[in-house]
């Protein structure tokens, strides 16, 4: 089954191959500083892959631009992208992103400095205000900007962005470059950010759900789907949100501090609303629309379904935190693929799961990511475009062949979910699942993206009004992204 987010999945080698017959896709620049056609300017080789039997990009296989490039970036995932000084001891993670950055240095010939601000939910309005300053008063202080998610789409609607589609060396059609986003991001026929294996906050942040297998061992749980293990219910396309509840519910010691199922925050919300195959706005070739999801029968049944799990009908359900999981007092736990990590070093049994499905007739399981993932742009003003778009595609290249293999597999799949081959497979089915959602990059400007997580929190919610009384507001604002940005 095809997922949105195959193209992040290094062991695919058939998929990877797709990024093989891709073209390079700059237009009629050329470096500025190329001074010949030298042998050093050509792309490096008859072969497309790699020694590894990854693709290559297809940038000069060496350049010297002798510049100094800078990033503007926020502090909230720093230790995830960046690495200022190697230990003397690294950890695996620390290293490749030394060497990702090291590499890229020695074949441009480029010095990489970073910025870094405040820029996380509370901070993106300053985090763009700092920007804007320097582009509009045209600077050409930063070759690249790496953002909070949110962040970007103010960025976007301010016009401090270049079209990335029209900066030469960026090549959309490579794997690093995932195609859920680049189509869900882009407004009309433009794009202003995106975001893939350059970064590994878009897998850590993944939402997903979480079982304790000895819980599920011990209460017998097997019982209640035929005798299945949890994974083959997962393989099965029978984790749906019914199994889940006759799973969760009734089934555990709520007297001695156990629930069914716990959930990091109301956030949560989220993650059950993409979970079941629903997404905000209806994005095609960048024509927007509001989606036909949002009047749909099923999300009005669904939504008080969801909302019994946030408005404390079940005693055994909570909104607390990761610790009755951390404790073995927690069947279930909703939350991120990073929480994996805790979980691991505090030797709780477990493994990932994807989302539930809605019912038994969704046949594709589906997640979204959270808002602390990384994206890049390219400001307008900088004082060499092509330096920032062959940096730029160097970075998640190089990420793409070093970072995400130690990361998204000998990290995350086999480290911290589990050496054995079905909580590997779990992983790679959460990975998979990931959806992109226009009103998630677009959260100011359009003011959908928490609808469904706000009413399930609310006793009095209801999804036929909360719709009714805003779909008209929410379609002027998609009209008005769409004239602003498109």
């Amino acid at each position: 089954m095809q997922k949105t987010i195959k193209l992040l999945c290094l062991l695919l080698v058939g998929i990877m191959m797709i990024g093989m017959l891709a073209a390079c896709g700059g237009d009629e620049n050329t470096p500025e500083d190329t001074t010949d056609a030298s042998d050093d300017t050509k792309p490096a080789g008859d072969s497309n892959l790699d020694e590894n039997g990854y693709p290559k990009d297809s940038l000069p296989e060496s350049y010297d631009f002798g510049k100094e490039f800078k990033i503007f970036t926020w502090n909230g995932q720093k230790a995830w992208e960046w690495v200022d000084e190697i230990a003397e001891q690294p950890t695996s993670v620390e290293q490749v992103l030394w060497e990702r950055e090291a590499n890229v240095e020695e074949r441009f010939g480029v010095e990489i400095e970073r910025v870094y601000a405040n820029g996380a939910w509370d901070d993106r309005n300053s985090f763009i205000s700092t920007l804007s300053q320097n582009v509009l008063g045209n600077d050409h202080e930063y070759d690249l900007v790496g953002q909070y998610t949110p962040a970007a789409g103010i960025g976007a609607v301010t016009g401090l962005y270049t079209d990335l589609k029209k900066v030469s060396y960026i090549d959309l059609e490579k794997p690093w470059w995932p195609s859920s986003i680049t189509e869900t991001a882009t407004v009309g026929d433009k794009l202003y950010f995106v975001t893939g294996d350059i970064t590994p906050t878009l897998i850590r942040n993944v939402q997903c759900m979480f079982v304790n297998t000895s819980l599920y061992e011990s209460y017998q749980l097997a019982k209640e789907v035929d005798g299945r293990s949890i994974y083959d219910v997962v393989k099965d396309y029978d984790w749906t949100m019914e199994n889940m509840l006759k799973m969760a519910l009734n089934k555990v010691s709520v007297e001695q501090g156990n629930y069914g199922l716990v959930m990091l925050n109301q956030v949560s919300g989220d993650s059950f609303f993409y979970g079941a195959g629903f997404t905000y706005v209806k994005n095609e070739g960048g024509i927007m629309t509001l989606s036909d999801d949002l009047s749909n029968s099923l999300l009005i049944n669904y939504f008080d379904q969801v909302k019994e799990l946030f408005t404390g009908r079940y005693e055994d359900v909570a909104i607390v935190s990761l610790d009755p999981f951390l404790q073995n007092k927690a069947l279930f736990y909703n939350g991120n693929v990073s929480d994996s990590q805790q979980l691991s070093a505090e030797g709780v049994q477990f493994s990932l799961l994807p989302m539930p499905l809605l019912n038994e007739d969704q046949q594709e399981y589906r997640t979204c990511s959270s808002f602390w993932v990384t994206v890049y742009s390219v400001p307008v003003d900088v004082s060499d475009m092509n330096m920032s778009g062959v940096i730029l595609e160097a970075l998640a290249s190089e990420a793409y062949r070093t970072v995400s293999d130690e990361i998204y597999y000998n990290m995350f799949q086999i480290r911290y979910n589990g050496a054995d081959e079905d909580s590997a497979k779990m992983f790679d089915i959460v990975s998979d699942s990931v959806v992109f959602d226009t009103a998630r990059f677009f959260p100011d400007a359009l003011g959908l993206f928490a609808q469904f997580r706000l009413g399930v929190n609310d006793v009095s919610g209801n999804w036929s009004t909360i719709y009714g009384g805003a779909k008209d507001s929410w379609t002027e604002k998609i009209q008005k992204l769409y004239a602003d940005v498109g």
